[in-house]
């Protein structure tokens, strides 16, 4: 009976140890570097001298701290080591723009004890931690497979060139086709791939290669004579990118001919007449249309020369009109003018008309033009419109009895009010001598082109002549800012002005209880402020700052670490805003405070 209790004991002591061995061994992590405070771990997988835990749940480029632990707790961090570890990266860390993987061991002193472990900024949200108990060495991994897929164009190239592409993941290459080469087949060796235009979405299942060709492009080019009078051929053509191709014009109508300024190619190419009934594409680049137009030598051709636009100061509700002739086949002009309406249906016969009965709506030239090429117009016409109303006009020229008019335009009648008043932003400033600020105007009503004038104390300031001006304080007394701003086309201004005020600067003065000490001893700053309202304190490198509330004065601990080498320097700074009014300025003044390593012997 003793012996079977013995035995029964025996057995449960083995049991309670290995659940003791299987509840310690436990990789814990972090952001907060103080270990001591650490509360995330995962149990490990042991495997030999190796223990693997997957850390899930990580934000990719955050640094984390990592330390294997043989115990329930951090204690273990210390125990599980006796010489420096080290680390082996395979995937699952971010490279800096080096290219180099950010990565390094962490020391941190606690208790009497010096602490060591890694920190590292993961590029996936989930790593795989392996801590060799021998070498004490860390390896990092992804849980998944990834593949590289490489590319290969011909007549084109790629972007990217190449890609690393996690298992079930997918990548996106774009290609370039060479000029006057487009897409014509592909070919992928590494998995599936989804084509949209030049644009080509991979998932891969191996390694491989997208293989793009491109073949020389070639364009469909039409032609026809929209209006008659004529025919073009060919009608069609297929035509090599940059290629050219010649088109021949026939059964042209008795007393007409091409007209060169309406024919036009709707794509890209260089577009020539080589005689009255031949038309060259060359250096053609795009599909497209030929329209080939017709007019006949016994009417003059006539365009609107602009858009009508309104009058200036006192002319200001007025209309000014353009028009010229075509300079080939125009007989000698007998009249030139200009035709109205409410409506844009405007037809020849209508204006002939016009003419013929001296209507009202026929706005005549102010001076017929001699012969073709020239321009003739009439300025400041009373339309007598109402506000907004929009208007049709052509014009219209007569030669040898035969009447012609341009194409119909558009124009809508606004009034013109001039400016209605200014006004400065911001409104008030105070500034202390040496300090600049921005004040801006806004003129309503100002039209296209206002002319700006700033003053101070109406001193003109040369050279200011836009729309904002940066404005810096001389002294210490007030100062009045006024800009005035004028338009020509209804002859107005306005202007208006700000007081500047002036105030006093901050100032700031740092004090440090200590400017040197060892790792993570708390160093006090204070600062010492004058005419300011608010404040902000930072520290670089990166460091704990921790900011002292409802002090009496402005203060800050620092608690730091030594980065590299034998010492970091930290700068402090803080930085002041000032309180004068709708204007704010800052003062920042630093203090550098030296973190040398401690070199207590860490083996007793």
């Amino acid at each position: 009976m003793k012996t079977i209790f013995r035995i029964f004991s025996l057995v449960v002591a083995m049991t309670l140890c290995a659940g003791a061995a299987f509840g310690a061994n436990k990789m814990f992590y972090s952001t907060n570097v103080k270990l001591y405070e650490w509360t995330n771990s995962v149990s490990t997988t042991q495997d030999g001298a190796n223990y693997t835990a997957t850390l899930n749940g990580l934000t990719i480029g955050t640094q984390y701290y990592i330390g294997f632990s043989d115990k329930d707790d951090y204690s273990g961090v210390y125990d599980s080591y006796s010489t420096q570890s080290s680390y082996t990266v395979n995937a699952g860390v971010q490279k800096n723009d080096q290219g180099q993987y950010q990565i390094s061991f962490q020391e941190y002193n606690w208790d009497n004890k010096r602490y060591q472990y890694i920190w590292l900024k993961p590029s996936e949200n989930s790593i795989i931690v392996t801590y060799n108990k021998d070498n004490h060495n860390y390896t990092i991994n992804t849980s998944g497979d990834s593949y590289t897929v490489s590319t290969s164009g011909t007549n084109c190239t790629f972007s990217p060139t190449s890609a690393i592409v996690a298992a079930g993941d997918n990548a996106t290459f774009t290609i370039t086709p060479a000029t006057g080469y487009q897409y014509a087949s592909h070919t992928c060796t590494a998995g599936t791939v989804v084509r949209n235009g030049n644009t080509f979405t991979v998932t891969p299942t191996s390694a491989g290669t997208l293989s793009v060709v491109c073949s020389e492009q070639s364009y469909s080019i039409t032609a026809s004579c929209p209006e008659g009078y004529g025919t073009v051929s060919p009608a069609a053509a297929e035509v090599q990118h940059g290629g050219s191709q010649i088109f021949t014009l026939s059964d042209i109508a008795s007393g007409y001919f091409v007209d060169q300024e309406r024919t036009v190619f709707t794509g890209s190419a260089e577009k020539a007449f080589t005689n009255e009934t031949t038309i060259t594409l060359s250096n053609i680049e795009s599909e497209g249309e030929l329209k080939v137009y017709f007019k006949n030598d016994l009417k003059p051709t006539v365009y609107v020369g602009a858009y009508p636009t309104q009058g200036t100061g006192s002319n200001a509700n007025n209309v000014n009109l353009e028009g010229y002739l075509s300079d080939r086949h125009c007989q000698t002009v007998d009249a030139a003018g200009f035709y109205w309406k409410s409506s844009k249906d405007i037809t020849l016969a209508e204006v002939e008309t016009a003419i013929s009965g001296s209507s009202t709506k026929i706005i005549p030239a102010t001076t017929t033009p001699a012969a073709a090429g020239t321009s003739f117009n009439h300025l400041n016409y009373d339309l007598d419109l109402e506000q907004n109303q929009e208007v049709f006009i052509v014009a219209y020229a007569t030669a040898g009895g035969n009447t012609n008019i341009s194409k119909v335009i558009g124009f809508k009648y606004q009034p013109c009010k001039g400016i209605e008043g200014v006004t400065l932003t911001p409104a008030k400033a105070e500034l202390p001598a040496g300090y600049s600020n921005t004040f801006s105007a806004v003129a309503r009503g100002a039209g296209k082109s206002p002319v700006y004038a700033w003053y101070d104390n109406d001193v003109l300031i040369s050279d200011q002549t836009g729309q904002t001006l940066t404005y810096t304080m001389p002294d210490a007394n007030t100062h009045t800012i006024k800009v005035t701003v004028s338009e020509a086309d209804c002859g107005s201004s306005d202007n208006a002005t700000v007081d500047v005020t002036t105030c006093d600067a901050p100032t700031v003065a740092l004090t440090a209880s200590k400017t040197s000490d060892t790792p993570w001893q708390p160093i006090t700053i204070t600062a010492a402020v004058t005419n300011s309202l608010a404040g902000t304190w930072s520290v670089t490198p990166e460091a704990e700052l921790n900011i002292v509330e409802d002090a009496d004065v402005p203060t800050a601990v620092l608690n730091a670490t030594v980065l590299s080498g034998e010492q970091t320097i930290y700068t402090v700074t803080y930085t002041a805003e000032n309180d004068c009014d709708n204007a704010l300025f800052t003062v920042s003044e630093s203090i550098q405070i030296t973190i040398v390593k401690d070199h207590e012997d860490c083996t007793k």
